[in-house]
């Protein structure tokens, strides 16, 4: 027998005399909601979701599950507490899962230690949504012509292309990528060789003091070389990354499932200017430095851009 009280906050759920409290407002306490309205009480079913343990299992199939602590394991070992977080979030939203743990194996896959270390925090700053392919997407300045702000060694670029002093291009669709040994890998040097990106008010920074714009960039955990201590911990190197869009605002933090359109599903709304001139009614370069008329069309849950030649 199951008894049961629904208040605007919880659900109480009494299973063997045992009291499981569920906060309202999450995919969990709907879920169990429409169970307590069937005809008749399927008691298993309400019992396994009444248990926070029980459907975190069913919610990954089996894949993780919850301890007493509060610590999710997956195939035996314990993730780390930062992207757990987001295991939990996404499992109180009802909203899927698997981009985070392929976040979590593509770092799994990087051979620095210490990065395995660093990222997880760097990830704490928000807005750097994760794509469905486990990638960071994350913020980078560059001058308005689309080049980098630094010039660095043209002959340890990989794929990509450059201007004679090394000056990286860094238009939409490029994918640049150095050699790793190249990039500085001493997270206790705030300046070194590398590609550089970070959360928007890090790149935000170097925009505005440079008087350049902002890019979104791709970034795979198992490139990353470093998470420079300073800075907060905002900004990591690393040895490859893709250009896959003009910064409209900043991101959510929902999975991205299409890099190439990243505001398409991850953009939480708000102003569409870019932040380094509020006062501009299109995004600085643009219309400056190209033969194409870009409007942006706001419409209700997404950004639609039209390029005009």
């Amino acid at each position: 027998m199951i008894a049961y009280t629904i208040n605007n906050e919880v659900i109480v759920v009494i299973v063997d005399g045992v009291s499981r409290v569920v906060p309202r407002g999450t995919a969990q306490a709907s879920q169990l909601l429409a169970a307590l309205k069937q005809t008749p009480i399927d008691e298993r079913k309400v019992a396994m979701l009444a248990d926070l343990k029980s459907a975190l299992a069913a919610y990954t199939g089996g894949d993780c599950e919850i301890t007493t602590s509060g610590d999710v394991i997956r195939h035996g070992e314990k993730i780390d507490p930062v992207f757990a977080a987001m295991v939990v979030r996404n499992f109180e939203a009802g909203t899927p899962y698997d981009h985070i743990l392929k976040c979590f194996d593509r770092l799994d896959a990087n051979p620095s230690q210490k990065v395995k270390q660093m990222l997880p925090a760097f990830l704490k700053h928000g807005g750097m949504p994760i794509t469905a392919e486990g990638h960071i997407l994350a913020y980078k300045a560059a001058r308005k012509d689309m080049y980098s702000i630094y010039a660095g060694d043209n002959t340890k670029l990989v794929t990509g292309r450059a201007d004679e002093e090394g000056h990286i291009y860094y238009g939409v669709g490029e994918k640049i990528r150095v050699k790793r040994n190249y990039v500085e890998d001493n997270p206790d040097n705030a300046c070194g060789p590398g590609l550089h990106s970070g959360s928007e008010e890090y790149a935000l920074s170097w925009a505005r003091s440079n008087d350049g714009l902002m890019l979104i960039v791709d970034v795979d955990p198992a490139d990353v070389v470093s998470v420079p201590e300073d800075s907060d911990g905002q900004k990591m190197r690393s040895c490859a990354y893709g250009i896959v869009a003009r910064h409209l605002g900043r991101l959510g933090d929902a999975a991205v499932r299409d890099p190439s359109a990243p505001y398409a599903s991850a953009y939480r709304g708000g102003d569409v200017d870019d932040p380094l001139d509020e006062e501009l009614d299109v995004i600085p370069g643009d219309v400056e430095y190209y033969d194409k008329e870009i409007e942006l069309q706001r419409k209700p849950g997404r950004i639609v851009i039209t390029i005009r030649k």
